[in-house]
C-alpha cells in the first residue's frame, strides 16, 4: 500500500546495502510487469482500512532490535491511516503466551530473560516511539496471529476490508497474520 525507502529493507546477514537495493529493485521491477504497475493496492478508503502493528512493544523490541528503527515509519503509518479515517490495532502476546508454542520455542532460559527483564506488567506497552496511540486499541493474542477473536470481532464490526501489518518479528506473527488473512480464515 506505502512505499518503503529500500533503505529500511533488510536482508540476511552480511547481505551489503547494495545488493539489498539491487534484489528490491528486481522484485519491483518484476511486480510492476506483471501487473502493471508497482503497488498491489495503489489507492485505499482510509475508514475501511486498519493498520495492524504487531509487536510494536518492549517484548517486539527485545525480540527483534532492528525494530527501533523502523518505529518511526510504523508512527507515520499510523498517523497517516487516523488522519483518513482508519483505526489502529497494536497486537501484543498475552502474558501467558509464553506459557505456550511460543515459549517452547524460544526455551525457559529466554523465557525467564525475557520475564526477569521487561517485568509482568510492561512488556506490551506500545512503544513510546508511536505517537497518538489514546484513540488507538491495543489487543492480545495467544497464538502468533495479530487475528484474535477479539480483533476479529472489532474488524467485522467496523466493516474494516483492508488491513496494513507492520512491526517487529516479520518470519513469526507478521508472516502468520498475513497467511491468515489471505485464506481468509484468520
Amino acid at each position: 500500500v506505502f512505499r518503503i525507502n529500500s533503505t529500511t529493507v533488510r536482508g540476511a546477514p552480511g547481505m551489503t546495502d547494495q545488493r539489498q537495493g539491487s534484489q528490491l529493485a528486481k522484485i519491483q521491477a518484476a511486480m510492476a510487469e506483471k501487473r502493471g504497475r508497482q503497488w498491489a493496492f495503489p489507492t485505499y478508503t482510509g475508514a475501511r482500512t486498519a493498520l495492524i502493528g504487531c509487536e510494536v512493544s518492549r517484548l517486539g523490541l527485545s525480540l527483534a532490535p532492528r525494530l527501533r528503527s523502523s518505529i518511526p515509519r510504523i508512527d507515520w503509518l499510523a498517523r497517516t491511516l487516523r488522519a483518513s479515517g482508519g483505526p489502529a490495532f497494536w497486537s501484543h502476546f498475552g502474558k501467558s503466551a509464553f506459557d505456550g508454542p511460543a515459549g517452547e520455542i524460544l526455551g525457559e532460559a529466554d523465557v525467564a530473560m525475557f520475564r526477569k527483564r521487561l517485568g509482568d506488567t510492561s512488556w506490551t506497552e506500545v512503544n513510546e516511539g508511536v505517537q497518538g496511540i489514546e484513540k488507538d486499541r491495543v489487543v492480545s493474542r495467544s497464538g502468533y496471529s495479530a487475528f484474535s477473536p477479539e480483533l476479529l470481532k472489532v474488524l467485522r464490526d467496523e466493516n474494516i476490508e483492508t488491513v496494513i501489518l507492520a512491526g517487529a518479528e516479520t518470519d513469526g506473527t507478521i508472516d502468520s497474520s498475513a497467511r491468515a488473512a489471505a485464506r481468509n480464515d484468520p
